[in-house]
């Protein structure tokens, strides 16, 4: 029997459901059909625009998987030591 005092524990939330081949099909048409609208309004300007906004995001790209995930890990490393030698000066 369950005491009426003791308001019951609340359920935790069920784990949100991956995003399907639907969901990028949509966005993918959205995006399309602005950029359409966007060269109908703007011409050449949004194809420049839009292919300035493309090499900016693969120099990025380029930057990050060259050197940004090993700079990433080797940052988390010496955090580490640091946090291990905080640690060990602590105790003595």
């Amino acid at each position: 029997m369950e005491n009426p005092a003791i308001p019951p524990m609340p359920q935790p939330p069920p784990p949100p459901r991956p995003s399907g081949i639907f969901t990028y099909a949509v966005v993918g048409v959205l995006g399309l059909g602005g950029l359409g609208f966007g060269y109908l309004l703007f011409g050449d300007f949004v194809v420049i625009a839009v292919a300035v906004g493309l090499i900016i995001g693969l120099v990025g790209a380029f930057h990050y998987f060259t050197w940004g995930r090993s700079m990433t890990e080797q940052a988390k490393k010496e955090a580490k030591a640091q946090e291990t030698k905080r640690t060990a000066d602590e105790r003595s």
